[in-house]
């Protein structure tokens, strides 16, 4: 399990259009990740079931500005914890880091990047940017879903 340590440096936004995607959501959840690879949804969905955690997964990110929104406005509850990833399509783990953490309303929901880049400019910017913490995705499946379950513990508990 590789936890990162915070870094203190400038910051830089990324501002993203919202959309509304209310008729895709299901309601209200503990964790809310955003994770476009199949295996890690799986094992992330998995996990957080197992620890007894709600989870709503969203497997395209580029619906994550109108869910922010709906938490802006009261429709939905603000998640216990975020856990993104970095590297998606169309709104990467930066852009909805900044779009959390640059919100009154939202700013208060623990963000965790959790990624598979270990690239020290992506750590350093992930802090810049807010994150409450970064973590890396481990390669073996069994130490994955102990960093997960410390996760919970940490964040959950």
């Amino acid at each position: 399990m590789t936890f990162h340590r915070l870094q203190r440096g400038g910051s830089s936004r990324s501002p993203v259009e919202p959309q509304d995607i209310a008729d895709e959501t299901s309601g209200d959840a503990d964790v809310l990740v955003v994770e476009n690879n199949p295996g890690d949804v799986r094992l992330l969905e998995e996990a957080f079931t197992d620890l007894d955690a709600d989870v709503l997964c969203l497997r395209e990110s580029r619906k994550m500005p109108g869910l922010l929104a709906q938490i802006r406005r009261g429709e939905v509850s603000s998640p216990a914890l975020v856990l993104s990833d970095l590297n998606m399509p169309k709104i990467d783990g930066f852009d909805i880091l900044a779009q959390i953490k640059s919100s009154d309303e939202l700013r208060a929901i623990p963000v965790v990047i959790f990624s598979g880049s270990t690239l020290k400019k992506d750590i350093a910017r992930a802090y810049e940017l807010g994150a409450n913490a970064y973590v890396s995705k481990p390669a073996d499946v069994d130490e994955y879903l102990l960093t997960l379950e410390a996760l919970s513990d940490f964040w959950l508990q």
